[in-house]
Formats: C-alpha cells, sequence, structure tokens
C-alpha cells in the first residue's frame, strides 16, 4: 500500500518588505504572493497670460513655442469641391524648406521618406500610410502617378512659385477618389497682382548649385506667373549626383464679373544616381525622368457655382539598375572592374542576368465638373470626375504585338496597360444652430477592374463662439 503524504503550506502575502538579512529564510517552505502596483504622476504648471503686454507675452513665449500653421475648415477648392476636415497649411517661408515638396514635413502626421538630397526623390505617406494612398494636387490638379508613388512629387513647379501647401483629411476616404485614402496634399500658387521679380541663389561644396527665377506680370487683363528653377551637384559620395530643371507658367484672367479662367502648364526634368535608393545588393543605381503637366479650369459665379477643370500629365522614367556611366557595356555583360552582369538586351530568361533597363511612360488626362449652390437648406455640391490612365512599358502591363520605339538606344516598350476612373460625389452642409452644423458626404468609384463601390459618411461639429489664449512658459 502507498500512502500519499499531503502538506498544507502556508500561503504569506507580503505588505511591507523586510530588510532583514534572515528575511529570505523566512520564505522557505511558503507561497509567496507579490503584488506590485505601479503608480505614475505627472506635475505640470502650465503659466497662462491674461492680462499681460502683448511685447512681454510674445517675450516669454518665444523660445518654448512651435511655429505656427494654419488650421481651417474653409472651403478648400479642390477635391472635387468638397469640404475636408481639418485643413492643415503651410507656407515656405514658414517651413525653411530647400525644394516644394519638403514643405509638407512641417504638416502634423506628414512624413516623406527622402532619398538622396534636394528634393532629389522621395515618398509622402499621412499617419503611416503608403505613398499610393495619398492624394497630391497643384492648385486642385491632381498629379499622381499610375505607375508608383516614388514618381508623385515630380512636382512641376518649383519652391519659389508655392504660396503654400495644405493637407485634407477625408471623411472615411470618400473623398478624393480612390488614391485619397489617407488625404490629400495640395500645393498652390497664388499670383499676385502687383508686378515684381524675384531671384534665389545657393552654392556649396560639392559644387552645389542652385538657382530659381520667378517673375509677375501681366498682359493686358491677364495675370502671369513664369518660373524656372535649375540645380545640379557632384555629389556628396559616389553615384549621389543629381540634376533638376524645373519650369512652370500660370495665368488667370476674368473676361467678366462672374466668370474666371485658369491655365497652367509646368515641366519637371531630372536625373540623380540613386545609390541604394531601391536596393542594397545592386546600389549603383541611376534613374532619369521627365514630367510634363498642363490643366486648364473656368468657373462661373452666382447663385449656381460652376466649375469645369481639364488635365493631362506625361511621366517618362528611366531605370538603370547597373549605371551606364559606371558599367560598360562589353558584349553580353555589363562590367565595372571585376563586378559583372549578364546583359541580353530583349530576353528575359532565368538565365540573363540583366535584361536591360527599365523604360515606362505614363499618360493620365481627365476632366471635373463640380457644382455648388447655397440655399435656406443649407450648401449643396456634386462633382463628376473622369480621368484615362494608360502606360508604356518594357515591364509593366500586356504584352503589345508590334514593340513601340523608345528612341533611347535602340530599347523598346513591350507592354501596355490603361484604366479608366470615374468619381460621381455629393455633399450637404447644414446652416449652423447653436454652433452646431451636420453634414453628408458620399462618393461612387468606377473602374474597368474593380467595378463600382458606393462609399458615405457624416459628421456633426460643435464650433463654439469661445477665444482664449493659453501659454507654456
Amino acid at each position: 500500500m502507498t500512502v500519499k503524504n499531503e502538506r498544507k503550506v502556508k500561503a504569506v502575502r507580503f505588505t511591507q518588505w523586510s530588510r532583514k538579512p534572515y528575511a529570505v529564510f523566512q520564505s522557505l517552505g511558503k507561497v509567496i504572493h507579490i503584488s506590485v502596483v505601479l503608480v505614475s504622476y505627472s506635475l505640470i504648471a502650465p503659466a497662462s497670460y491674461a492680462q499681460v503686454a502683448k511685447d512681454e507675452q510674445h517675450n516669454s513665449m518665444e523660445g518654448d513655442t512651435l511655429p505656427e500653421v494654419e488650421i481651417t475648415t474653409s472651403e478648400p477648392g479642390v477635391m472635387m469641391g468638397l469640404d475636408a476636415v481639418p485643413a492643415v497649411s503651410n507656407e515656405p517661408e514658414q517651413a525653411g524648406s530647400k525644394n516644394a515638396a519638403e514643405l509638407a514635413l512641417k504638416l502634423p502626421g506628414t512624413d516623406i521618406r527622402q532619398r538622396g538630397i534636394n528634393g532629389v526623390q522621395g515618398d509622402i505617406s499621412i499617419r503611416g500610410s503608403s505613398p499610393e494612398q495619398v492624394k497630391v494636387l497643384l492648385n486642385g490638379i491632381p498629379l499622381n502617378d499610375p505607375q508608383t508613388g516614388h514618381h508623385n512629387l515630380n512636382l512641376p513647379i518649383p519652391l519659389i512659385s508655392v504660396s503654400n501647401v495644405q493637407r485634407f483629411t477625408p471623411v472615411s476616404g470618400q473623398q478624393g477618389g480612390s488614391n485619397a485614402f489617407s488625404g490629400v496634399l495640395n500645393y498652390s500658387n497664388n499670383i499676385s497682382d502687383a508686378k515684381g521679380f524675384r531671384l534665389w541663389l545657393t552654392g556649396g561644396k560639392y559644387n552645389l548649385f542652385d538657382m530659381s527665377a520667378a517673375g509677375d506680370f501681366s498682359t493686358g487683363s491677364i495675370k502671369h506667373h513664369l518660373a524656372y528653377n535649375r540645380k545640379t551637384s557632384s555629389g556628396h559620395s559616389q553615384n549621389t549626383d543629381f540634376r533638376q530643371d524645373k519650369l512652370y507658367l500660370h495665368s488667370q484672367m476674368k473676361p467678366v464679373d462672374n466668370l474666371s479662367i485658369d491655365i497652367q502648364a509646368g515641366l519637371v526634368d531630372k536625373g540623380f544616381g540613386a545609390e541604394g535608393f531601391y536596393s542594397a545588393k545592386y546600389p549603383k543605381q541611376f534613374e532619369a525622368t521627365k514630367t510634363r503637366f498642363a490643366s486648364g479650369s473656368i468657373q462661373k459665379s452666382g447663385k449656381l457655382l460652376l466649375k469645369l477643370n481639364a488635365w493631362v500629365r506625361q511621366n517618362k522614367d528611366r531605370f538603370e539598375l547597373f549605371r551606364e556611366s559606371m558599367y560598360q557595356p562589353q558584349g553580353d555583360y555589363f562590367v565595372n572592374g571585376t563586378d559583372t552582369a549578364v546583359y541580353v538586351p530583349g530576353i528575359y530568361e532565368a538565365w540573363n542576368y540583366y535584361s536591360g533597363h527599365n523604360y515606362h511612360s505614363s499618360i493620365t488626362g481627365g476632366y471635373r465638373l463640380n457644382a455648388s449652390s447655397k440655399t435656406n437648406l443649407g450648401i449643396f455640391k456634386a462633382g463628376l470626375e473622369h480621368q484615362h490612365e494608360s502606360i508604356l512599358s518594357n515591364v509593366l502591363g500586356n504584352n503589345l504585338t508590334t514593340p513601340v520605339a523608345v528612341n533611347d538606344k535602340q530599347a523598346y516598350y513591350t507592354k501596355k496597360a490603361m484604366r479608366d476612373q470615374i468619381n460621381a460625389a455629393f455633399s450637404w452642409k447644414s446652416p449652423s444652430v447653436f454652433g452646431f452644423r451636420a453634414s453628408l458626404t458620399g462618393l461612387a468609384h468606377h473602374t474597368g477592374s474593380y467595378g463600382t463601390h458606393a462609399y458615405g459618411g457624416g459628421r456633426i461639429q460643435w464650433l463654439p463662439a469661445v477665444t482664449f489664449q493659453y501659454g507654456v512658459a
């Protein structure tokens, strides 16, 4: 017979730690319950300013407050003319940026993953999104590239011409279309009524040269803004050289009181050594892009506001995995010292180590019609947008029966793809009642590949008529 001897063990709960040397032996043979309560606290002693002289208040807060940014819910005039919440804007003088794309870095929740310097290449992100989920606009006209989000910041406008940049956060993503999932960036150029000319010059190490010139002038009743930017550098290290040219023209006219016409066109042509930009395994890369852009709009004001926009954008890209100026073609190889890559143009087989540079040419064109009316029941808006996108490539799309010449070292586009995107949207904003305002928005989006999808949303705002001033010393 086996006798099982069970012993009851007394449990001990610590209420206070003992500093006696023999304290640990008191726990032998006992079940120990240890409870820990974590308490954190913070003492904040902000200084508020009520009846303080303006100069004294400014001096006491100047070194401790962040630069000001404007937060507004006023009519943005973009995204099919619908509202967005909230809108945050930044001006070049506030941001201290060196290129137009960098302006967005100062906006809350906005990030640009820059490769290289001086705006050579960058990916925009809002609240952790991918660059494809951010819509980029120039004076309300879309600039997104159908090939890749890496080209969305190929802005055909120099920094000297940018008046401000605004970020809009759509309600549930239904405003701005399918590629405005996380938000919208709108770069603006406001033509000055006064005639003038500006010149910016910058120079530095590694043969850095940056020249921008801009002028505002008039021909009759038409106002113009014309700007040019040239930027070059030999690079701070191997394969980081770049060159960039930008040309931008913006014209506005008002034939009659209730009719306005807006026309803009831009060009950006750049090439840069992409040292490890997209791959650490093959760092000696090179990329050259050329973007052309033009748009026109006509707006009729009155009880019923109508606005028609039309635009076209072309982007050409050449990507060299092995930069030609560093890897010289020798027979079926690219050679750089002891590094070689098998290279047989036009053959896409596993044995062909490198089948040649990547070539792309994308074109987007579209139109947008907005209507807006303000009544006693609120503000009603509706919009219709249609954009056609197509791309020629030697790596993306469906095979072409007849290749199209690239006119660059006997290269050919062998593939093609295209699609249409249609957006129909509406919104309603109620009048303000005791500071409360309600709004409804909706969007129907259609593409040939994914069909039609509908989105909607609503919100209630309270805007109290209270003003206060608060500072932290």
